[in-house]
């Protein structure tokens, strides 16, 4: 939904620009544009938090700049954009928080925000094995997780050093022509601004001591005494409600890249016929220079749909055998299982488990005791412990997955048997986590555990390649065993 939000900024930005930055010369602000406002604010919301967010801010700066710089504007501003504004968001508010059952989420760390935040060298120099021509020129660095905070996203996803450079010259032309051009500068600031978290970062990596106490993922998260220096808002991102959710600080750079994009946009736009085929020119340079490597997307993308086939014909269809419609489903033990949010509909069960970790959070609210006791590893008095999960009705059959619930989803069904060809580097992230090994290793592994459940006289085992299941003899299992909970399950 992150990408969707992101696709739609440019429909956001158009309700703010209707609702607040009305042409010279008029002075009235129609009912469509409230309208617009309205329903877009609601979209937003429930199409992604971070993207509402970031709407919100730059709606405020621009109002605000709006209300500055146009006094012809204020008594309309404030008489219909300003309640309309804070109507609109407030309702929004109010149906999201009504539609998921709590007010908002629990904060989190410092450490996380520092983490995930923006590094000022991956926001001018390229990453290896992301853009062609970059790539094709050798402007592009290798990084991985073995050196850097955070994770891929953070330095994948954050090269801007080409829309930067053109979104200011644009700007710099623009501004007096047009006056908004400043505010839209302005939100482009602060985007930026919050994309570095609460420390800057200049190509900040981690010492060689933490590398070797917690490899890789192990140290994603970044202390402040790692840090270059203090940025300041880390006071917004600690106490400001929904600031203090936007964990993932680099995302903030899609508000900053977007309104550069803006201004490039309007110069373009405006530019004059003797100027026009030189900026024809630099647009088209500014997509070539992050065009993705086009024959390897779609390389990754025809494994990717195999993969996914893959998993339908080898796993589904096993589980849909052993696994009867609407049965309640436990998978142990359960972790951040991605797997489970496609298996349950594609198979037609209900399951306990869940990918996500807001949505694990959620889940574990209405989670029995005996559930939450059965997570991280399995062994065998733990095994024999989740049997209370079927003799009191909680579930339907438990299921000990061989495969990995997290990571099999990305790389089915594990690294040394998987079709994708790979690159060396795809390779050196997925071997970074030890935990995700092939499901005939996993499945010598667990061999005393699926012995001793063998041995329990009131439950039967059936053992596949994939996973093995356990259900309560069918002499034990009447229907009134059973009781349906299904607020409990996914």
């Amino acid at each position: 939904m992150l990408s969707l939000g992101m696709a739609l900024m440019s429909l956001y930005f158009l309700a703010v620009f209707q609702l607040f930055c009305i042409k010279k010369g008029e002075n009235r602000i129609s009912l469509v544009a409230v309208a617009v406002y309205f329903m877009a604010a609601i979209v937003a919301i429930f199409m992604d938090g971070y993207t509402f967010m970031m709407f919100a801010t730059g709606a405020n700066i621009l109002l605000l700049y709006s209300f500055v710089t146009r006094p012809e504007l204020r008594s309309s501003l404030i008489k219909i954009a300003l309640p309309t504004h804070v109507v609109s968001f407030g309702v929004a508010y109010v149906l999201f928080s009504t539609y998921i059952g709590k007010s908002g989420f629990d904060a989190y760390e410092m450490d996380f925000f520092r983490g995930w935040g923006l590094d000022l060298s991956t926001l001018v120099i390229p990453t290896k094995g992301v853009l062609w021509l970059p790539d094709l020129l050798g402007l592009s660095v290798k990084r991985t997780d073995e050196l850097y905070f955070g994770d891929e996203s953070v330095w994948v996803t954050t090269f801007a050093l080409p829309v930067l450079l053109l979104g200011l010259i644009s700007w710099w032309r623009v501004k007096r022509q047009m006056s908004i051009a400043t505010g839209i500068l302005f939100v482009a600031i602060l985007g930026f601004y919050m994309a570095l978290g609460p420390s800057l970062k200049i190509n900040s990596t981690k010492p060689v001591e933490l590398q070797l106490s917690h490899p890789r993922h192990e140290s994603a998260l970044m202390q402040e005494e790692y840090a270059v220096i203090p940025t300041g808002n880390a006071w917004i991102s600690e106490n400001l409600p929904g600031f203090n959710v936007m964990r993932a600080s680099y995302r903030w750079s899609v508000l900053g890249i977007f309104a550069l994009w803006f201004l490039v946009m309007i110069q373009i736009s405006r530019n004059n016929k003797k100027n026009s085929p030189l900026w024809v020119m630099a647009l088209i340079a500014l997509i070539m220079f992050n065009l993705p490597d086009l024959q390897k997307r779609w390389h990754e993308g025809r494994d990717y749909r195999s993969m996914f086939k893959q998993i339908d014909n080898d796993l589904v269809t096993a589980l849909r055998q052993h696994v009867h419609p609407a049965e309640k489903v436990a998978f142990i033990p359960w972790g951040n299982d991605f797997m489970a949010n496609y298996l349950a509909p594609a198979a037609g069960f209900r399951t306990f488990n869940i990918g996500g970790d807001k949505n694990l959070n959620a889940a574990q609210l209405s989670w029995p005791t005996e559930f939450l006791a059965l997570g991280g590893s399995i062994d065998v008095t733990r095994a024999q412990a989740a049997i209370k999960l079927l003799t009191e009705g909680t579930a339907d059959v438990l299921i000990i997955p061989y495969f990995n619930m997290q990571w099999a989803p990305q790389m089915w069904p594990c690294l040394e048997q998987t079709t994708a060809k790979l690159n060396s580097d795809q390779r050196e992230i997925f071997m970074s986590f030890p935990e995700f090994i092939c499901p005939d290793k996993r499945k010598l592994e667990l061999q005393s555990v699926i012995h001793a459940l063998r041995e329990q006289p009131n439950v039967e085992v059936v053992d596949t390649a994939l996973f093995a299941t356990i259900r309560l003899r069918p002499e034990l299992s009447g229907a009134e065993n059973h009781p349906i909970s299904p607020d409990t399950v996914n």
